[in-house]
């Protein structure tokens, strides 16, 4: 789950990544899947403008399912375009 909201004031997109432990008891998990967001975000920084995102994780993505999840949130971070 992808929130964005505008910042007008804000110079750069801003990110907070929500993963509850409830989602992936494993800390390890937890860690690669926000490395994973934190990296997507960081390559879509530019293009973003001034909005702030929260990325909530629902489903953890582990192995393969790390390169669906990693396309997944970039059209999502990108508004689908």
């Amino acid at each position: 789950v992808v929130l964005a909201r505008n910042n007008p004031g804000g110079e750069a997109a801003r990110l907070g990544i929500v993963i509850g432990r409830r989602t992936t008891p494993s800390a390890v998990a937890r860690s690669a899947m926000k490395r994973l967001v934190r990296e997507v975000f960081r390559h879509l920084r530019r293009d973003l403008g001034s909005t702030d995102f929260v990325v909530r994780v629902r489903r953890p993505a582990v192995g393969e399912e790390m390169f669906e999840a990693r396309g997944e949130l970039q059209s999502l971070l990108s508004g689908g375009r």
